[in-house]
């Protein structure tokens, strides 16, 4: 009879472990699925790229890929034009906006700075900066890219500018003292 009886102490000794495992799976699933309710929140309400972030979010729209345009005043055509790809750098501009995961973030005075520090052929002249993203269309199905902020930046001298933008509908300005970096 012994013998047909189970072994309660080796089975004893897998329960708590087993259990923790149990929990700790459950925690994690349930953690993951808050940041899934979260994550889409935030999209829906245009706070951050939905690409970002590791949520569910990106399944809604196509990879965005946030890209700076520039756009310099023709003193000639009285008019502006758009500077080609390659003829102005936005690393460091885009690195200190976070590369716009937040995609409603206004960009900071130091960031505009930034993107002078990188551009000194820039300097001290009237620029236009504007962030596009690729959106999806319907007729004919498949993507372009949209203007959703805007920035202005004028020169007040050489040691201060100004600027002033629009960003998902909210305006924005503000001025900052300028040094350039010393070469």
């Amino acid at each position: 009879m012994s013998s047909d009886a189970p072994d309660t102490g080796a089975r004893a000794s897998r329960r708590p472990e087993s259990r923790a495992i149990k929990v700790l799976v459950f925690a994690i699933l349930a953690v993951h699925t808050i940041w899934i309710c979260v994550h889409l929140g935030l999209v829906s309400q245009n706070l951050i790229n939905p690409w970002k972030l590791g949520g569910y979010g990106m399944y809604t729209v196509p990879n965005n890929k946030a890209r700076l345009h520039v756009f310099l005043f023709d003193n000639q055509s009285g008019g502006w034009r758009e500077l080609a790809e390659g003829q102005a750098n936005s690393y460091l501009f885009d690195t200190a906006n976070y590369l716009h995961v937040f995609r409603c973030r206004q960009p900071s005075a130091d960031s505009i700075a930034r993107f002078f520090d990188e551009n000194p052929h820039l300097r001290y002249r009237p620029v236009t900066l504007a962030l596009s993203e690729r959106i999806l269309t319907r007729e004919p199905i498949g993507e372009s890219r949209k203007i959703y902020a805007k920035l202005e930046v004028a020169w007040g001298g050489e040691t201060k500018f100004g600027y002033r933008g629009e960003l998902c509908g909210e305006a924005f300005d503000g001025t900052r003292d300028y040094t350039p970096p010393e070469s």
